[in-house]
C-alpha cells in the first residue's frame, strides 16, 4: 500500500522503526532491495576510508566531473562479497553482520601536512596561503576529500576544531571563482549552496570565512539571510547579485521560501551547521520546508531504485551526534558516511539500536548522546569546580579571571534576566564586561561580539545564545556561574575556550548542595573534574599547592619590602602585616611606615586606618610619620574630626608636626569649603615656626576659588611679592603677610585656579589684568594660562582680541598647542568668518601640529549648521587618511545635517557606520535622528529607534520624549502619545514646561479640553514656571471649545492673578473666540485696549481676524477703516480674507473698488 501521504515529521516521530521508512515512491521490491543495501556493506579488510581510498593523496589526480548521482567507485561502498551474509531485517534493527574496524589516521594532531594534499585547486589554494592556513586539521584531512567525492556526510568533532572549513573547502572547489572552471559552466542564476545555522552570529561568522576566502572581488558570491536583519534589503539582494552561496538562519530561509523569492531547487549543496540544535522543536517546521524544497527542482519524484535527491548532497555538522542526528541523516541523506577527527566510517556501520516510540529519551539513548559529547571536548581542556555560595559568585568569578590572569573570558547562566546584576557587579569592581542575550537587537548584540573579540570587553557574561558556534579564538577561559542544565550543554559551553589547539580552562562555579551535580556530569563525561580553591591570587587544587603558597608568602618582609611594593593589593597587604606581626624581633617603625605608605598610595585609605589600628593593638608605638600617614587618610575620606584628634596626639606626644602634615590638614579643610579653618592652621604653623611652603599656599588659594572668593585670591596673591605690609581685614591679606615673611613666593600653579575661575565666569578684562599682574611679577605664564584666556574671549565672541593675545604668544616665544588652535578655529567657525578659521587651520598643520577629532569636529559641525554638508562630508573624509577616528560629535553633527535635508535611510546608515567604528551613540545622537523621523512624519520609525536606547543601556532625556510626545500628537495618535508622557514620568525623567505645552496643544486639538485644564492644575500646584505660551494653548483650546467666557475669565487674570504679562498671540486668540461667539463690540475694545493701554502692538493677524469678523457681519464700513488702518502699519490681506473677499463679490455682496482698495 502506498504511504505517499506520510509526512516527514511523522517518520522522525517514528525514529528508525524500518516498516515505515522510506516507503513512498517505491514498490515493496525496491524498498527490500534499498534496505538490503542498507543492511549488508560487507566489506574489504581494507574498506575504511583514507586519503589513499578516495585518490586524494599527493599524486592523485583531480577527480572527473561525475554527476553526484552516479555511483561512487573507490569508497567505502564495495560489492557485496562472497563472505558477506544479509540477514532479514525482522526485529526493525540495523544491524553489521560484519563489522570493520575503521583504519585510525596515524598523525596524532595532522593527517595531511599541507592543503595540496587534498587536492583542492589552486586558487583555492592561493586564497588559504594569502589567509594564513599552512597546514590542515584532522577533521579538515578526513573530511575534504570525502565530500569532494560526492559523498553525504556527517562530520562530529570538537568544538574549534576547523569544522567550518572542512566542508567550505570542498565547496568553493565546485562552484564559484576559486573552483578553477570554465566560467560557462557556472550557474550564477541559481543558488547552488544553502547553509543552515540556527543563530545569527554563527550565520554572520560563516559568511565572513567565505567572504574572506573568496576575496574583496567576489565577496557578492555569498548572501546571508539572518533573523533580525532587514528582510526587504535581503531580498533586493538576492535579485541583485545572485549569490552561489546563501547562509542563514531557518526561520528567514523559510520566510523567503515561503514568498517565492528564494529559488533552491538546483541548489547541490545542503549543509546543516550545529544541526543536533537545528533538530530541536523551535526549529522543526523550518528545517522541515528546507529539506523539501532545497536541491528538489520541480516534479522531482523517483527516479529508478533510488532517490538521488536531485543531485542535493547533504552535509550535516556538529561538535556532538546523538541517535536523532544519525536518524535524521539516514533520512535526509544518501549512503552517508561519519567523519570524525581521526577515522571516516559508512554511517550505516555505525551500530545503534532503534529506541522504542517514547515522547522522552531512554537511558540508552541519552548515554549515546553523551558518549558523542565526550569526542566533542577540545583535547587540552582543563576542568575545575569551586564552591561559593550564591551571593558571592561574582566574586568567585573575579578571583578566578585574575588568578589565572585570563584576559578573554565568557561567563555562561541560563537566564537572561540575571545577566544584567553580574555585569553591574563586575563593572563596579573595575573589571571592563559587557552582556549578550538574545533580547539585544541585532546591532547591539554584533557591537558586543566586536568589542570582545577586539579585547575591550574582558568578560563575556550570555546564556545559552553563544554556547554553540560562537568562534573568539583567543578566548581563554570559560566560567560556569549558574550549571548547565545536562553534560550535552557543558560540552557546547566548554567547547567555547582550547579551539584550534590552543589550551583552555573551563571552571564550574557551584553551591555546596550542587556538587553532586557536578560529580555526575563529571561520571558521565569521564573527565577529571578538579576542585580548587583561589589563595592569595592563585588557583590552587591541592593542600600541598596551599602550603608552597603560605611558604612563599613566609619569605622575609625585608626581602619583600626590598622588592618592592609599588601597587600593592589588599590581601598581599594583609599578608606581609601579619608576617610583618609574627616576625621576631618586630620590624621598626620604619618598615611600618614604608608599608602604610604604599597601601596609601594605592588609594586603599580604610585599609591603612585598619592595619593602623592592628598595630596598636599589638602595642606597637606611632612614630610622626606613621601618624601623619594616618591623618591623610583621615582627611581623604573626608573624617576631619578624626585627623584633628590625631594631631593632638602628635602633640601631646612630645612631636613636632611638619609642613606636609599641616599642609594635609589645610587641603582636607579646603576641600570641604572650610577655608576659614584652613588660615587658622596656617596661623598655629607660624606659631609654631612651621614654615607654609608654596603647596600650602597654592591649596589655600584654590580654596578660596572654590568658594567663589576670587577677589581673596588675588589679594593673597598680591600681598605674597610684597614683604613687611600691613594687614588688612581680609583673611587672605592677613594670612599672605605671615607668610611673605617666611620667603614664599607665588608661581604659576598659584594663579592657575584664580584665572581658571575668573575664565569660567567670563570676566575676561579682569583675566587680562591678571596676566598683566603674573608678568609684572615675573612669573612667565605657560600656554595652559593663555589657552584658558582665549577660550573665554571666544566664547564672549572677543575674537580679534584672542587673536591677538595669540600672535602675543608667539612674540613671547611661548609654542601654541592644539588646543589654542582649536578654540580659535570654534569661534571664528562659529562667527561665520570661515576664512579666518581655514587660515587657522593651514598654519596649523604648517607648523607640525597635527588636528585632533576636536579640531575637525568643531569644523564639521559649523559647516552643517550653515548648511554646507558637502563641505563637512569632504572634512570628515579627510580625518581617516590623517588617522583621526571620529567621535560621537562628529556624528552626530553629520547625522544632523542629513536629517536636515530629509535624508534619513543616509542618516540610518550612518549610525550604523559609527557602531561598526566601535563609537557608541549617545542620547544627543538617538535624539537628532528621531527628531528627523518626527519632522519627516516617520514617527513609528522614530518609535523603533526610541526602543534601542535602552537596548544600549542609555537613559532618554527630556528632549527626546518631547520630540516624540510631539510627533505622535501631530499624527493624530494623542493615546500613544499620553502613554509616552506616563511611560517618562515613571522612569524618572521630569517634564519641562516645553513637554507640557505639547501635550496640552495635542489634548485641546483633539477636544480633551478637561484633562488640559487638569494637567494645568497641577503644573500650578506644583508651582513649575508656566509661561504665556502655556496659557496661550489652554485659552485657544477654550475657544475652540465654545467656552468663550471661561476663556476671557483665565485671560482677564493673567497679570493681576498669574503675573503673567498677554503677548500678540494671546491677544489674537482671545479676539477670535470673541468674533466667534459674536461679541463684535467686545472684540473692538480689546483690540484698542490692546495698543492703547497694554502697549502690545497689534499683528497682521490681528487685523485679519477683524476685518473678517466685520465683513460675515456686514460691518463692511468698519472692515474698511480697519484695512486702511492696517495697510498704515505696513500690513496686508492674508490668504483667507482675500478669498473671502472673492466669494462676497462673486455673491454680490461687495463691489469691485472693496478688492482694489484691499489690494
Amino acid at each position: 500500500m502506498a504511504m505517499s501521504s506520510v509526512s516527514t515529521r511523522f517518520l522522525v516521530l517514528l525514529q528508525d522503526f524500518s516498516a515505515f521508512r522510506k516507503i513512498s515512491w517505491r514498490s515493496a521490491a525496491t524498498n527490500y532491495h534499498r534496505q538490503s543495501r542498507l543492511l549488508c556493506h560487507v566489506a574489504k579488510e581494507d574498506g575504511s576510508l583514507t586519503l589513499a581510498s578516495l585518490e586524494l593523496g599527493n599524486n592523485s589526480p583531480r577527480r572527473s566531473g561525475k554527476s553526484k548521482a552516479t555511483k561512487l567507485e573507490g569508497s567505502f561502498v564495495s560489492e557485496m562479497s562472497q563472505q558477506g551474509k544479509v540477514r532479514a531485517a525482522t526485529n526493525y534493527k540495523v544491524k553489521v553482520v560484519k563489522e570493520k574496524k575503521p583504519a585510525e589516521i596515524v598523525s596524532p594532531l595532522f593527517s595531511a601536512k599541507s592543503f595540496e594534499e587534498l587536492g583542492l585547486p589552486d586558487s583555492l589554494l592561493d586564497s588559504l596561503e594569502r589567509e594564513g592556513f599552512s597546514v590542515p586539521t584532522d577533521v579538515q584531512s578526513a573530511a575534504v576529500p570525502a565530500i569532494i567525492k560526492g559523498h553525504d556526510a556527517v562530520i562530529q568533532s570538537y568544538t574549534g576544531s576547523g569544522k567550518t572549513l572542512a566542508y567550505l573547502l570542498p565547496i568553493l572547489s565546485e562552484i564559484g571563482p576559486l573552483s578553477g572552471k570554465a566560467k560557462s559552466s557556472e550557474k550564477r542564476a541559481e543558488i547552488q549552496a544553502m547553509i543552515v545555522a540556527p543563530s545569527r552570529e554563527l550565520g554572520m561568522q560563516i559568511v565572513r570565512e567565505v567572504e574572506k576566502l573568496l576575496g574583496p572581488d567576489h565577496r557578492r558570491m555569498v548572501q546571508q539571510l539572518v533573523g533580525g536583519a532587514n528582510r526587504m534589503r535581503q531580498e533586493e539582494a538576492l535579485k541583485k547579485n545572485k549569490p552561489a552561496i546563501v547562509v542563514g538562519t531557518p526561520g528567514r530561509i523559510a520566510e523567503i521560501s515561503k514568498s517565492g523569492r528564494l529559488h533552491t531547487h538546483g541548489c547541490r549543496f545542503l549543509v546543516l551547521d550545529e544541526v543536533d540544535e537545528l533538530l530541536s522543536f523551535n526549529f522543526r517546521e523550518d528545517i522541515h520546508r528546507i529539506i523539501e524544497h532545497v536541491g528538489r527542482r520541480a516534479g522531482a519524484g523517483p527516479k529508478g531504485e533510488v532517490d538521488e535527491r536531485a543531485n542535493r548532497q547533504t552535509i550535516l555538522v556538529s561538535a556532538t551526534v546523538p541517535f536523532s542526528v544519525i536518524r535524521a541523516a539516514k533520512s535526509w541523506s544518501h549512503e552517508p558516511v561519519l567523519v570524525q577527527a581521526n577515522k571516516v566510517t559508512p554511517l550505516d556501520s555505525v551500530q545503534t539500536t532503534a529506541p522504542a516510540i517514547s515522547l522522552t529519551p531512554t537511558t540508552s539513548e541519552a548515554n549515546g548522546q553523551i558518549q558523542t559529547t565526550i569526542q566533542s571536548l577540545p583535547p587540552a581542556l582543563k576542568h575545575f569546580y569551586c564552591i561559593s555560595k550564591h551571593q558571592h559568585k561574582v566574586d568567585a568569578l573575579r578571583r578566578c579571571v585574575h588568578a589565572l590572569d585570563a584576559q578573554s573570558v565568557i561567563a555562561f547562566m541560563n537566564h537572561s534576566k540575571q545577566l544584567k546584576d553580574v555585569v553591574y557587579k563586575l563593572e563596579a569592581r573595575g573589571m571592563s564586561c559587557s552582556e549578550l542575550h538574545g533580547d539585544l537587537g541585532k546591532l547591539g548584540r554584533s557591537t558586543v561580539l566586536k568589542k570582545f573579540k577586539n579585547g575591550e570587553v574582558r568578560v563575556l557574561v550570555t546564556n545559552e545564545l553563544s554556547a554553540r558556534g560562537l568562534d573568539v579564538a583567543e578566548c581563554d577561559l570559560v566560567v560556569n556561574l549558574e550549571l548547565p542544565t545536562d553534560a550535552v550543554h557543558y560540552a557546547h559551553r566548554a567547547g567555547r575556550t582550547g579551539r584550534l589547539g590552543r589550551k583552555g580552562t573551563v571552571v564550574t562555579v557551584c553551591e555546596e548542595s550542587q556538587v553532586f551535580i557536578v560529580k555526575k556530569m563529571e561520571k558521565q563525561l569521564g573527565l577529571p573534574f578538579e576542585y580548587c580553591e583561589f589563595v592569595d591570587g592563585e588557583l590552587v587544587v591541592t593542600e600541598e599547592d596551599k602550603a608552597i603558597i603560605r611558604s612563599d608568602r613566609n619569605l622575609s618582609y625585608r626581602e619583600r619590602l626590598s622588592c618592592g611594593i609599588a601597587d600593592i593589593k589588599k590581601d598581599d597587604a594583609v599578608d606581609l602585616f601579619q608576617s610583618m606581626i609574627r616576625s621576631r624581633p618586630l620590624p621598626s617603625i620604619i618598615d611600618f611606615s614604608r608599608l602604610f605608605s604604599a597601601v596609601a598610595k594605592t588609594k586603599q585609605y580604610e585599609l591603612v586606618l585598619s592595619l593602623c589600628k592592628q598595630m596598636e593593638l599589638q602595642g606597637i608605638a606611632h612614630s610622626i610619620y606613621t601618624l601623619s600617614i594616618v591623618i591623610n587618610c583621615f582627611c581623604r575620606r573626608r573624617k576631619l574630626g578624626f585627623a584633628f584628634s590625631v594631631l593632638g596626639k602628635i602633640l601631646k606626644l612630645g612631636y613636632e608636626p611638619d609642613t606636609v602634615t599641616f599642609s594635609t590638614l589645610v587641603n582636607g579643610l579646603c576641600l570641604e569649603g572650610r577655608v576659614s579653618e584652613a588660615v587658622v592652621i596656617v596661623d598655629r604653623m607660624v606659631e609654631m615656626k612651621v614654615r607654609p611652603n608654596l603647596v600650602t599656599l597654592n591649596t589655600l588659594v584654590n580654596g578660596l576659588c572654590l568658594k567663589d572668593q576670587v577677589s581673596e585670591a588675588e589679594a593673597l596673591v598680591d600681598r605674597m611679592g610684597e614683604h613687611g605690609c600691613q594687614p588688612d581685614p581680609s583673611e587672605a591679606e592677613a594670612l599672605v603677610d605671615r607668610m611673605v615673611e617666611h620667603g614664599c613666593q607665588p608661581d604659576q600653579f598659584t594663579y592657575g585656579p584664580i584665572l581658571n575661575r575668573i575664565c569660567k565666569s567670563g570676566n575676561t578684562v579682569s583675566a587680562l589684568d591678571l596676566l598683566r599682574k603674573m608678568e609684572d611679577k615675573k612669573v612667565k605664564p605657560q600656554v595652559v594660562t593663555y589657552n584658558m584666556i582665549i577660550d573665554s574671549l571666544c566664547k564672549n565672541g572677543n575674537y580679534d582680541e584672542a587673536l591677538s593675545l595669540f600672535n602675543e604668544m608667539e612674540r613671547e616665544g611661548i609654542k601654541a598647542d592644539v588646543i589654542t588652535y582649536n578654540s580659535l578655529i570654534g569661534g571664528f567657525c562659529n562667527a561665520g568668518r570661515w576664512d579666518d578659521g581655514a587660515q587657522l587651520l593651514r598654519d596649523m598643520i604648517t607648523r607640525n601640529i597635527t588636528p585632533n577629532v576636536v579640531t575637525f569636529s568643531a569644523l564639521i559641525d559649523c559647516f552643517v549648521k550653515e548648511g554646507k554638508l558637502k563641505e563637512a562630508k569632504e572634512l570628515y573624509n579627510e580625518m581617516v587618511p590623517r588617522g583621526i577616528d571620529p567621535d560621537t560629535i562628529t556624528y552626530t553633527s553629520l547625522i544632523y545635517g542629513l536629517c536636515m535635508e530629509n535624508r534619513l535611510d543616509e542618516a540610518n546608515q550612518m549610525m550604523d557606520l559609527m557602531v561598526s567604528k566601535g563609537c557608541e551613540p549617545s542620547i544627543v545622537t538617538y535624539g537628532t535622528l528621531i527628531n528627523g523621523y518626527c519632522k519627516a512624519k516617520r514617527v513609528v520609525d522614530g518609535m523603533k529607534l526610541f526602543r534601542e536606547i535602552s537596548l544600549r543601556g542609555l537613559v532618554a532625556n527630556t528632549v527626546t520624549y518631547s520630540t516624540l510626545i510631539q510627533g505622535f500628537c501631530e499624527a493624530g495618535k494623542l493615546n500613544v502619545a499620553k502613554e509616552l508622557f506616563q511611560e517618562m514620568v515613571s522612569r524618572g525623567v521630569s517634564p519641562s514646561v516645553v513637554t507640557y505645552g505639547i501635550l496640552l496643544d495635542g489634548l485641546c486639538d483633539n477636544g480633551e479640553l478637561e484633562e488640559a485644564l487638569e494637567i494645568l492644575e497641577k503644573m500650578q500646584k506644583c508651582k513649575m514656571g508656566i509661561d504665556i505660551g502655556i496659557y496661550n494653548i489652554i485659552i485657544h483650546g477654550m475657544c475652540n471649545a465654545r467656552r468663550v467666557d471661561d476663556a476671557w475669565e483665565l485671560f482677564s487674570s493673567l497679570l493681576p492673578l498669574k503675573g503673567v504679562k498677554p503677548d500678540v498671540k494671546t491677544y489674537n486668540v482671545m479676539i477670535g473666540g470673541l468674533c466667534k461667539k459674536g461679541s463684535l463690540s467686545e472684540a473692538d475694545k480689546l483690540f484698542r485696549k490692546m495698543g492703547e493701554e497694554d502697549g502690545t502692538a497689534p499683528s497682521e493677524c490681528t487685523y485679519n481676524t477683524l476685518i473678517r469678523a466685520h465683513l460675515g457681519g456686514s460691518g463692511v464700513a468698519t472692515s474698511v477703516e480697519l484695512i486702511e488702518e492696517m495697510k498704515r502699519c505696513g500690513f496686508s490681506a492674508d490668504a483667507s480674507t482675500m478669498k473671502m473677499v472673492i466669494d462676497m463679490l462673486a455673491d454680490g455682496r461687495l463691489n469691485k473698488r472693496f478688492l482694489d482698495m484691499l489690494s
